[in-house]
């Protein structure tokens, strides 16, 4: 049986989640739909919002963050949905305006028995470009949504300059590299594909990590001056940070499984996301690894092709990172 695709949208409280979430079920009206709301707080109004699907199939997390206490919650709801999987073809999961997308994420990798039945087609997040700057200053939450990203939507365009939107794509841009960016009003989505994205696939994980190669440092940002500066330096204030490698040749295997297990053990409160393209001796095809919060899967993709150079390409997105170590540990597991 083929897995279910699972969309996960997030963005700040206000941010324009629901309004998102019509207009996917308007616009892709032919796809059938689960859709699992978390409201933070005793009754979940933001259900009530919903058009179109059969209320019987949007199921209602309340009274708790779908990040942490609801994720016992959470199971149970995929499990229904399971037994249902005849009535839907596409999952929808709205967070809560202040849930750390980390935990949802990790639900879905860190546990073979849901990653064998769902697969996360994209994360969509959404920014409130008029307050942009002070949720960045205020609220750790939206730094962790943005970076998380598979997809950003800079929504309410129509409440800012042009000047202040091409500010805020430069930090986007800053923060998380490998995202698609859009800017949006009333978060419309007419010539945005948010369906069939397979953002964990290892034909998108490659292309993503790729955009790696040239990342503006922030001191190009700030020589810019005025605003862009300003809002720029508070992009990373909670330290988050991207940072890529490339390894020729290969890994050994084993031993990169077990320094991954070391190094998450100690730093998975730290590090947030790793994703990449691998290439371990004696293995004719890539493995694509991802992990979130120290659960790691590794799966295999397409054939290494005769006239390509073999090379591993990694991601770690986090706070507090050491690069050199890093790397200096990484090359110390490619076979000489």
């Amino acid at each position: 049986m083929e897995k279910i695709p699972v969309t996960i949208i997030t963005g700040f409280l206000g941010s324009g989640k629901t309004t998102l979430l019509n207009n996917l079920i308007r616009k892709y009206a032919t796809t059938r739909f689960a859709i699992i709301e978390n409201e933070f707080g005793d009754i979940n109004i933001d259900a009530d919002l919903v058009v179109g699907p059969d209320k019987g199939s949007v199921f209602e997390l309340s009274n708790g963050c779908i990040c942490c206490s609801m994720n016992d919650e959470l199971y149970k709801t995929l499990e229904e949905l399971l037994r249902m999987r005849d009535k839907f073809s596409h999952l929808i999961i709205e967070t809560t305006g202040i849930a750390d997308p980390l935990t949802v994420i990790q639900s879905f990798i860190g546990d073979p028995s849901i990653a064998d039945r769902f697969d996360i087609d994209a994360v969509v997040c959404l920014i409130d470009a008029p307050i942009f700057e002070e949720l960045l200053e205020e609220q750790e939450e939206v730094s962790r949504q943005l970076v998380m990203a598979d997809v950003v939507l800079i929504n309410k365009i129509d409440s800012i300059t042009p000047g202040y939107l091409d500010a805020v794509k430069m930090v986007v841009a800053r923060a998380n590299p490998s995202a698609e960016v859009y800017a949006t009003s009333f978060s419309g989505i007419n010539g945005i594909d948010l369906i069939g994205i397979n953002a964990y696939t290892g034909r998108q994980v490659a292309s993503s990590t790729r955009k790696f190669d040239n990342v503006l440092p922030l001191r190009g940002l700030t020589k810019m001056g005025g605003f862009t500066a300003a809002i720029a330096s508070k992009a990373l204030m909670h330290n988050i940070q991207s940072n890529s490698f490339v390894f020729k040749g290969d890994f050994d295997f084993e031993k990169f499984s077990l320094w991954m297990e070391s190094f998450f053990y100690f730093s998975s409160s730290r590090v947030f996301r790793v994703k990449g393209i691998l290439s371990f001796a004696g293995k004719g095809r890539k493995v694509i690894f991802h992990s979130v919060r120290g659960a790691f899967m590794l799966e295999e993709a397409d054939e290494w092709r005769d006239e390509e150079e073999r090379e591993s390409r990694l991601v770690f997105i986090g706070k507090g990172i050491n690069k050199n170590e890093i790397e200096q540990a990484l090359t110390m597991l490619l076979v000489k």
